[in-house]
């Protein structure tokens, strides 16, 4: 169901940004979004909450797994270097890594600033 869900998530989004000349930014912000809710994700799952073992399968590995593809930002920057724009390529893998890891940070300490539901400890 995660993956149904991501998967569907990212057709829309490329739907909405196509693929240009430029600089893929459909791929780029799905990958950031997953890495945010990612480090969300499993910041939230980490515990005692007897939800927890589902949640990282079907958030984690389902959703987000689904929403990003390391595969399409592999093939986009290969596609930027065939067309001559070494320079776009590496600006694109180093916003896509940088970026990526402050947004998995950041969805970290939204979840550990927010504090464990009630109930449940960390």
């Amino acid at each position: 169901m995660g993956g149904a869900v991501g998967t569907l998530t990212r057709l829309g989004l490329y739907e909405l940004v196509p693929v240009g000349s430029g600089v893929p930014w459909a791929t780029l912000a799905v990958n950031v979004a997953g890495a945010f809710a990612l480090g969300a994700i499993a910041t939230a799952t980490l515990g005692d909450d007897p939800l927890s073992g589902w949640r990282m399968p079907l958030l984690g590995t389902g959703l987000c797994g689904a929403l990003t593809t390391f595969s399409g930002l592999c093939w986009e920057m290969l596609d930027l270097i065939d067309r001559g724009r070494e320079g776009a390529a590496l600006a694109y893998v180093s916003l896509s890594i940088v970026i990526g890891l402050a947004a998995a940070i950041a969805g970290t300490r939204v979840i550990k600033s927010a504090g464990p539901p009630a109930g449940v400890s960390r």
